[in-house]
């Protein structure tokens, strides 16, 4: 009997902790799913990003709305269906210097510092859309203080 009695329980408990991992993180991560046309575009699909230098967090909305291409000492965010229709729609750009002197950061949006890199949120939204009163544009003035707030730069070895 008491072996029954351990076996149902075993099997309960393995059930529960199933059921437990199963439910994941309840913020999403951004994933990444290279274009097959295009081998650096990577479409946003979540709304953590997680680079191999740093990571930051979007706005609920933009999970699908927009894709990340890196560049050599950037990645540019872009509006995914003007990116796609002629290859505008370039939102913000977080550029990396490495020994920048503090001087030469002034008027800067400095999302971070990690080891002698800097990284800088260049916003382009103002060329892109027009009226600041406009819905896309009041949500990029929110993204880019979802990002700051966000904003972590890994340190690597």
């Amino acid at each position: 009997m008491r072996l029954k009695t351990w076996i149902c329980t075993a099997l309960l408990t393995m059930l529960f902790c199933t059921s437990v991992f199963a439910a994941g993180s309840p913020v999403p991560v951004m994933h990444f799913a290279p274009d097959t046309s295009d081998e650096q575009i990577i479409e946003l699909t979540g709304t953590k990003v997680i680079t191999e230098d740093f990571s930051f967090k979007l706005p609920d909305h933009w999970d699908t709305a927009c894709i990340l291409v890196p560049n050599e000492n950037s990645y540019e965010i872009y509006e995914k269906s003007n990116y796609e229709e002629d290859g505008s729609g370039l939102l913000f750009s977080i550029d990396c210097y490495e020994d920048a002197e503090l001087e030469d950061l002034t008027g800067c949006s400095i999302l971070g510092f990690c080891g002698n890199r800097t990284y800088i949120l260049v916003p382009y939204y103002e060329d892109f859309i027009e009226d600041s009163s406009e819905a896309l544009y009041l949500s990029c003035e929110k993204a880019a203080k979802q990002m700051k707030k966000s904003f972590v730069a890994y340190v690597r070895e």
